[in-house]
């Protein structure tokens, strides 16, 4: 386990890291222990055991001339001057001196340079602040200052959309379901309850997550209990959206739907293997119902004095 914890992820680091992404010539990494950006030349001249520690450094987010290139051509694609569209569309598709005749369109429409420029900004600022949520994990979002949680979250809404919906037996839920249940084991005795309760002939109601392009990427299977109470009873996100915050809006959005029909409480499992999520929940006011334990007789049968023994 890593000794070193993230740093806060304050607008001068996150300056850091973006220059050193943009600097193609020269390999940087964030040093845990200094809360800074370190280049590998800096790093040359650590002691060789500073140098070998596995946890101390951690390895930027790629950005290469494509990513640039993709960048410039969302901007363009943005501009809704006809003419000037057209002309940083002629400068992007001549081939050689891409960059410089981009920039050559922009600087004789100083406005539209300037948007260029905080565009560009704020895309940059996007890939920061989601390669560190997904390498700091849950435990290490608490370093984001506020505003950059409140950015993340604006992130996620705009590339995912959050959806109530009555079915269960639609074919794309059923096959998320379904990994989402490999995942937790269909052998485990989690597994078995989970797997019984969505056999069941009891109306489900699902909560969805998707993709800007459509695509699921979460969901929550419940039922109703009565008018008041909801059950939950199988939730996830897929693998490829992972690591981004995305089941927290998810779940607010689950929460805030069920308040609009008065349903006033929520019951739900959390699997051992998410702690962190069970923190998430105790901070904002769930308590323990009851505490289910896998017990394989075999280890109790082995352990346990044999109590017939004692009739026999």
């Amino acid at each position: 386990m890593s000794t070193y914890r993230f740093p806060p992820l304050t607008d001068f680091l996150i300056d850091q890291i973006t220059f050193a992404m943009e600097d193609q010539k020269m390999l940087s990494f964030l040093d845990l222990k200094e809360g800074v950006v370190i280049t590998d030349e800096e790093r040359y001249f650590l002691d060789e055991e500073e140098q070998e520690d596995p946890s101390r450094f951690v390895a930027l987010p790629s950005w290469t001339s494509a990513d640039g290139f993709r960048l410039m051509e969302q901007y363009a694609e943005r501009v809704r001057n006809d003419v000037v569209q057209e002309r940083l569309f002629s400068a992007l598709n001549q081939g050689k001196g891409v960059f410089r005749a981009f920039k050559d369109v922009l600087n004789r429409e100083p406005a539209l340079e300037q948007k260029w420029y905080l565009f560009k900004e704020q895309e940059l600022r996007k890939r920061v602040i989601l390669w560190y949520q997904a390498e700091a994990e849950a435990a290490e979002l608490e370093a984001l200052p506020s505003e950059d949680e409140e950015l993340f979250e604006d992130i996620l809404l705009e590339d995912f959309t959050f959806e109530a919906c009555d079915h269960f037996d639609k074919e794309e839920i059923k096959q998320l379901a379904q990994t989402l249940l490999l995942e937790i084991g269909t052998s485990s005795g989690a597994g078995l309850f989970i797997e019984q309760a969505l056999q069941s002939n009891e109306r489900k109601l699902t909560h969805l997550a998707r993709t800007a392009a459509g695509e699921l990427a979460g969901l929550i299977v419940y039922t109703l209990a009565g008018d008041s109470t909801a059950e939950i009873l199988l939730y996830g996100i897929d693998a490829r959206y992972r690591g981004l915050g995305l089941f927290r809006l998810l779940f607010d959005g689950f929460s805030r739907q069920l308040g609009r029909i008065r349903v006033d409480r929520i019951i739900f499992s959390v699997l051992e293997q998410n702690p962190k999520l069970k923190d998430l929940f105790i901070r904002y006011g769930a308590t323990p119902i009851t505490t289910t334990y896998e017990l394989p007789t075999r280890k109790w049968n082995m352990d346990h004095a044999n109590s017939e023994k004692a009739f026999l």
